[in-house]
């Protein structure tokens, strides 16, 4: 099956004018080639894993395929049919462990039990952190003994700093190597110091090309917040730093079909993760007709039919 690769923009409402009817839609904009089969046909079968949300960011349950539409490039095609997504996901979660987290620590354990609690039985979970060189606690798996053996390690490293960006490519480069069908990263980052030198553009388009959905909780609390001036054998407070991480936060989330989340007290993080959870849980698979075509669309709109704001959020659903 040919696959999309693209990255998701804010979605937003319009009235399509004559149909009387309000139409969220998300946009995913095509940064690669789509592989086309080896024998001419007069269409293939497309897919693209869907979040539908209410306005106060409730999944949507029940939609069936006459609600939903896509275009390419401003054309209407056939959606064959909707349903909720049965696929199982590859979920990697990084949490930051820095001396910027020392205070929440706690706070995060607790958040990450409870979020791989709430996952599908069926989604293999790898368990990472990004506090100076990327660690993996514990491995993709379904074994819960292995990923609460792994939750219950996670502490702050004194006098570390984070390198977010360069953690996620390197898991994005995990995916790759498993040839990862539904993929999703999920990161838990403080606002203390961050010293990625990676290039935030590029890794967001390693991760939309794979169809790896990037959703972000920020923890912007003052009992993170630190100053690294004098440390690691520096003379001053490198001007350079947190701006790939910050960037990376900015962009990476929108860009691939995610979200960012900022909260500013970590007594909040267990509902946001309970939230995230049953928003993975229940997605739609969407699949429709389009012709096969040696030239890609440059863009692919889902819409949705509502009387209601949504929220529209839509990632390419990949084949081995």
């Amino acid at each position: 099956m040919p696959v999309l690769f693209g990255h998701l923009r804010r979605p937003g409402r319009s009235i399509w004018s004559g149909l009387g009817f309000t139409l969220a839609l998300a946009e995913i904009v095509v940064v690669g080639p789509l592989v086309s089969p080896l024998h001419a046909q007069q269409s293939v079968q497309r897919a693209l894993y869907v979040s539908v949300l209410t306005g106060d960011g409730v999944p949507i349950q029940g939609l069936r395929d006459i609600d939903f539409l896509v275009h390419e490039d401003g054309v209407d095609r056939e959606v064959l049919r909707a349903e909720r997504s049965t696929a199982p996901m590859q979920v990697a979660i990084l949490v930051d462990t820095s001396e910027a987290a020392r205070r929440i620590i706690g706070d995060l354990r607790r958040g990450v039990e409870s979020f791989v609690h709430e996952l599908p039985d069926d989604t293999t979970i790898a368990l990472i952190t990004f506090a100076g060189a990327r660690s993996v606690l514990v491995e993709s798996t379904t074994r819960g003994e292995r990923l609460q053996s792994g939750i219950s390690k996670l502490f702050s490293r004194p006098d570390t700093a984070t390198y977010l960006v360069n953690a996620l490519r390197d898991t994005a480069g995990d995916f790759e190597k498993r040839d990862a069908t539904h993929p999703v990263i999920v990161v838990l980052s403080t606002t203390g110091v961050d010293f990625s030198d990676q290039d935030p553009q590029a890794v967001t388009t390693q991760l939309r090309t794979m169809g790896a959905a990037m959703h972000a909780v920020v923890m912007r609390t003052s009992t993170v917040q630190m100053n690294f001036t004098g440390r690691f054998g520096l003379a001053e407070f490198p001007s350079w730093a947190n701006r790939a991480r910050d960037l990376m936060l900015d962009i990476g989330p929108g860009q691939t079909g995610g979200h960012r989340i900022d909260i500013s007290t970590v007594n909040g993080l267990t509902e946001v993760l309970s939230r995230l959870a049953f928003e993975l849980s229940n997605q739609y698979l969407v699949v429709y007709a389009s012709p096969d075509s040696l030239v890609p669309p440059q863009a692919v709109q889902v819409g949705v039919n509502s009387n209601e704001p949504v929220t529209v959020r839509a990632v390419p659903a990949r084949s081995r």
